[in-house]
């Protein structure tokens, strides 16, 4: 079989809540579009008759995976840490590989929407404030 590329996307942002001890003790409730693309390697032939169907089953299940993968994070870990798309990418493959499905997937969108996305940099620019030294000037 000839691997193949499957694209897939949320039409509607997906709700997770950012928990961050780093970063003012962060618990707030932000929204998330995401985007990606799984290259399908294998899958089997005994659940899907073609490479047609193996499409419709990941991106019929995409946004239920992706929403999954984001409420499942693990509590006091930063879902906009450093390796959150990896995370999500390699959390995807084991679940298409639970369907029959092999891929190698890869998030190639991750965008707050504009709330969540003021909310998020309000917040950083706080944390940044408190954890600054207080300057004082000589009179």
């Amino acid at each position: 079989m000839e691997p193949f590329e499957v694209k897939f996307g949320t039409p509607t942002p997906i709700p997770f809540r950012e928990y961050d001890k780093n970063l003012s003790n962060t618990d707030i409730d932000l929204a998330v579009f995401i985007a990606g693309r799984a290259v399908v390697l294998d899958y089997d032939p005994k659940l899907y008759e073609d490479e047609e169907s193996v499409k419709v089953k990941i991106r019929g299940n995409a946004l239920l995976l992706l929403q999954n993968c984001l409420m499942k994070w693990p509590e006091g870990k930063s879902v906009m840490g450093i390796n959150t798309l990896e995370i999500i990418a390699e959390t995807l493959d084991r679940e298409f590989s639970a369907m029959g499905i092999r891929t190698k997937s890869e998030i190639t969108g991750f965008q707050l929407t504009q709330e969540s996305e003021e909310m998020y940099k309000t917040l950083r620019r706080q944390a940044a404030l408190k954890t600054s030294p207080s300057r004082s000037r000589a009179v």
